[in-house]
Parts: C-alpha cells; sequence; structure tokens
C-alpha cells in the first residue's frame, strides 16, 4: 500500500479542525494574560504574531507526517524524501520562531531570546548603530557584531524612537522618512501560501501516480490547491505606493490613484475575511487597504496629520 493511501481524508480534516481549535483556544488565553501588561515607551515586548503559530505546526506535523510513510514506503522516492524533509525543516523553524522570538526592553535593559529559546541581555547604551534592509528590516549592532534583526513584519517603532532618542546613527535613510512609502503585506503571509501551493501541488502529485486513487481526497487537494494559489496571486499583486501627496493602489489587475487632499474620510471596515482601511472620494469608496499589510499604520498617521475624517467605528458588510 502506498504512502499516500494510507492518508485518510477525513482523519486529515478532524485532526487539522481538532488541532487548530486548541491551539486558538490556547492562544486566546495567553493573549489575554498578555493585555494585562501595561505597556510604556520604555516599557514594552516586540515579537511575532502568533495567529500564524496553527499554521506553521500545522505544516510541520503533515510534512513530517508525509516523510515518514515516504520513508516506509515500500519503494523509496529520494525526491520525495528530500522535498519533504527540506519543508519539514522550514516549516519547524518558523514553528520555533513564531512561537519562541521575542525582544523585550525595560528601559536600558534588552532582553532577547531567539527563535531556539537562547537569551541574552543587552544594554541599549552599548547599541552603536543600526542599518535598515532594502525589505524594511532593522540590523541592530553593537561593534561590528549584529545581535539581532527586526524583520519587516514586525512593529518595532518604539525600539526606532528609543534609538532616535539616544542619538544611536541608522544607516540608510528610513523609506518613510522623507513621505515615500511601499504598503505591501507581510512577508510571512507569503511564505504561508507558497509553501501550501507546492504542499499540496505534490500530495496531489502523488496521487496521481499512485495506481488506486481516491477521488474525494483528490478533488479536496485540487480545491486547496486553487485556494491557495489565487492567496499567493492576491498577495503577490497587493501594493499600495504613497509618494508624498499621492496614494497609488494596486489589487490584482486592478489600479486606481488618489491625492490625499482629495480624500474625504476613511474608515475601518470589517468583512468575513479581513479588517481594511478604507480610503473615500466625495463619499465613494475608492480604494481599501488591509490593515495587517506593513505600512498601514504609517499611512493612518499620515491621513490623521493631513486631517483626513476618521471614523473608528467598525462597520460590517
Amino acid at each position: 500500500m502506498g504512502g499516500i493511501e494510507r492518508l485518510s481524508a477525513v482523519q486529515t480534516i478532524i485532526t487539522w479542525i481538532a488541532v487548530w481549535a486548541l491551539l486558538c483556544f490556547l492562544e486566546k488565553r495567553k493573549k489575554k494574560v498578555e493585555c494585562k501588561r501595561v505597556k510604556t515607551d520604555k516599557s514594552y515586548i516586540i515579537q511575532n504574531d502568533n495567529v500564524l503559530f496553527p499554521v506553521f505546526l500545522f505544516g510541520t506535523l503533515m510534512f513530517s507526517y508525509c516523510l515518514f510513510n515516504v520513508l516506509t514506503d515500500n519503494t523509496l522516492n529520494f525526491l520525495l524524501v528530500i522535498s519533504f524533509l527540506i519543508f519539514s525543516l522550514v516549516c519547524l523553524f518558523a514553528t520555533l520562531t513564531v512561537k519562541f522570538w521575542k525582544v523585550e526592553v525595560n528601559n536600558d535593559i534588552i532582553n532577547y531570546r531567539s527563535c531556539f529559546g537562547i537569551s541574552k541581555q543587552y544594554n541599549f547604551n552599548d547599541i552603536t548603530r543600526g542599518v535598515y534592509k532594502k525589505s524594511g528590516a532593522l540590523c541592530v549592532y553593537i561593534g561590528q557584531k549584529r545581535i539581532f534583526t527586526f524583520d519587516d513584519n514586525k512593529d518595532y517603532s518604539l525600539f526606532e524612537q528609543q534609538m532616535a532618542e539616544k542619538g544611536i546613527s541608522v544607516e540608510m535613510i528610513h523609506q518613510k522618512a522623507n513621505g515615500f512609502c511601499v504598503i505591501r503585506p507581510q512577508l510571512v503571509y507569503y511564505i504561508v501560501s507558497v509553501i501550501m501551493v507546492i504542499f499540496f501541488l505534490l500530495l496531489i502529485i502523488l496521487l496521481v501516480l499512485q495506481e488506486k486513487e481516491s477521488a474525494f481526497y483528490f478533488i479536496m487537494c485540487i480545491v486547496i490547491e486553487l485556494i491557495s494559489g489565487l492567496s499567493f496571486f492576491d498577495f503577490l499583486m497587493d501594493k499600495t505606493i504613497v509618494d508624498k501627496n499621492m496614494i497609488y493602489r494596486r489589487r490584482g489587475l486592478k489600479t486606481c490613484k488618489i491625492p490625499i487632499s482629495e480624500i474625504s474620510g476613511i474608515r475601518i471596515k470589517k468583512n468575513l475575511f479581513r479588517s481594511n482601511l478604507v480610503i473615500y472620494k466625495e463619499g465613494k469608496q475608492i480604494m481599501s487597504i488591509w490593515l495587517k499589510n506593513d505600512g498601514v499604520t504609517w499611512l493612518q498617521a499620515k491621513l490623521s496629520k493631513e486631517k483626513v475624517r476618521f471614523e473608528t467605528k467598525f462597520q460590517e458588510s
């Protein structure tokens, strides 16, 4: 019996729902505890968004399970072994990073924990410089040694502010400093969608190679593959450019632009899947930007500075 044939579609779905529900429940309890902490300009925590932890953990379990089945199959396929091994390690690294990576600042004391749980302590006064990458990530140095890096999917604005207050030099001007900013989905969403596309593509190929195919499982994989592919395309084509007083928006194959002076108002609109920053011109919706996109907070602050009317009430679509 082939390795993939031993995967039960029903068991896979039930296991996924159970694991997701349990992890989301535990994460919700954890966030309630963390919300009780007081966040000030001198005491704060920078860490990853744990909402993706169940996704990466599920990917680790699924790729590991497929790797086990391929290794125990009668006909060993080294290409599949290498493929599943690579994706298992990638998902494992992402899982550890989301769960353990953290920078905690208390006045001048910095407690850093790596994705492998290794903790180190630094003093803010020992930091000599910061370096911005083209992606928007910030590398922090003590002398010639890089102590840690804030990726572009993290909110490290308080850390930037504290560096500026202490006069710590930063090499390369931040792209948002001169009124120019590129707003795109965070890198982690590209990674998740690509992993899903490749994973289910491999499953489809393996099902085709099996002598006895499961029609239900095959159709399910096709549907998830299409959803994953469309999600990746959506992330890839989601781009907003703010150039001084103009906003250029591309979503899918649709593009539009608007001068900030012509914006009549903005609001947060929540639909079934996401919350968006919606921009209006004369009461008509012109564009919407996902709130999870990197740079949206900066855009909101810029529009507020330009005295654009902002409604905080959430609207259900």
